[in-house]
């Protein structure tokens, strides 16, 4: 059932790439890394499918999804102008919120990372960044297209964190579906609500 799960979303991350690949016939600099940033969720996805063969693939497969989450900020920072206070420097109470959300879920995990627990700080500390950038938007964008990022990037947020808690932690009830669901939604949302504003550009 995880297979069939796994290979769902891979198929999910695959038909977005192509989808945004012809929504955006202009390439530029921005939409090939945001290109760049689905082609490793693809191949995250793809690695998952071989975590039962052997652990290695599990951790090649979080590398991917590392990068991603790397781009994606990457992407995100730059519908921002130069030169200003941005949304998250003025309300800094929000970063206090998602890195104190961060350290709750690692500190439950903790006991059972061992080695790699230096590997999930660096995850962890990426998809904050990459969470922290999409509603940096706020404000510089359409509405639109800062709320469906912004709810997309917390979704993969609370994915990864479901994902954590079933490897690490505890499995509990539906754990392969409930992760299946907030990832392919996240990515739905934030390939979605970012063309939106390309749209409202144009």
């Amino acid at each position: 059932m995880a297979d069939f799960q796994t290979g769902y979303q891979t198929f999910n991350t695959y038909y977005l790439s192509i989808y945004f690949w012809y929504q955006t016939p202009v390439k530029t600099t921005q939409t090939r890394l945001f290109q760049a940033a689905l082609f490793f969720a693809l191949a995250g996805d793809f690695l998952l499918l071989f975590t039962e063969t052997n652990s290695v693939f599990f951790q090649m497969g979080i590398g991917a999804f590392l990068v991603t989450q790397v781009l994606y900020a990457v992407v995100f920072s730059k519908d921002l102008p130069p030169n200003r206070r941005t949304f998250i420097r003025r309300n800094l109470w929000i970063t206090l919120i998602f890195l104190a959300y961060q350290v709750v879920l690692i500190g439950l995990i903790f006991d059972r990372l061992g080695e790699l627990f230096i590997p999930v700080i660096v995850y962890s500390s990426a998809i904050l960044i990459m969470v922290l950038s999409a509603i940096n938007r706020f404000g510089h964008v359409s509405s639109s297209s800062f709320k469906w990022v912004a709810a997309g990037a917390i979704l993969f947020m609370i994915s990864d964190s479901l994902l954590a808690i079933q490897k690490f932690y505890q499995a509990f009830p539906l754990a392969s579906f409930w992760v299946m669901l907030t990832y392919i939604s996240a990515q739905y949302l934030i390939v979605i609500g970012w063309l939106k504003n390309k749209e409202t550009a144009l």
